[in-house]
């Protein structure tokens, strides 16, 4: 989510994670098979069109200004319909005055009577750095310190947050494994 993001905006992004689980297409995805289908695709890139961003260089770019703890761009909408992302320092699972930040929002959006029956998989990831066996310790542990604060601050019944670590086994920026960006926890929908 980008730095800055309203409750409004977090109850926005459930809306497409849960379109997203349902198996429905999301009007981003639409409008971008749109833009693709109207855009002429010639086969090569002209000097005048740049080469899209990556994944991972727009993640680069992201964290030039706090190497320990990736911040998303402010002025870029992420795309969370497979999940909405709060991250981590460097080996830990402590939350930020940041993550508490978005936590509170996202906690506040989960409260919301449309999400009541749903219960919500919090997955926590880290980087490459370190063993797999410390990173899966580790990955739990961030998933379980957001699973607590949104228990703990908004009431959220515990059998709906299920809290689980996928180590480094799942990074956000494979071209990168030890990039700050894949050092996370992600809410997406366990059921309903």
């Amino acid at each position: 989510m980008k730095r800055g993001a309203s409750v409004q905006d977090y109850e926005q992004a459930l809306n497409r994670v849960m379109e997203r689980k349902r198996g429905l297409v999301t009007g981003r995805e639409r409008q971008a098979a749109r833009q693709s289908e109207q855009a002429p695709n010639t086969g090569h890139r002209t000097k005048s069109q740049p080469a899209p961003a990556s994944r991972a260089e727009t993640a680069r770019a992201a964290t030039v200004s706090s190497p320990d703890i990736y911040t998303p761009d402010p002025t870029q909408n992420a795309d969370t319909s497979n999940g909405i992302s709060i991250y981590f320092g460097y080996d830990s699972a402590q939350l930020t005055n940041a993550s508490r930040m978005e936590l509170k929002k996202l906690g506040q959006a989960l409260a919301l009577p449309q999400f009541s029956g749903i219960s919500w998989l919090i997955e926590g990831h880290t980087d490459a750095s370190g063993s797999a066996d410390y990173n899966q310790g580790l990955s739990e542990r961030r998933a379980q310190s957001a699973q607590r604060y949104l228990i703990d601050q908004f009431g959220i019944e515990p059998q709906k947050l299920i809290a689980v670590g996928k180590g480094q086994t799942e990074p956000y920026d494979r071209e990168n494994p030890r990039a700050s960006i894949n050092r996370r926890v992600r809410l997406l929908p366990a059921g309903e």
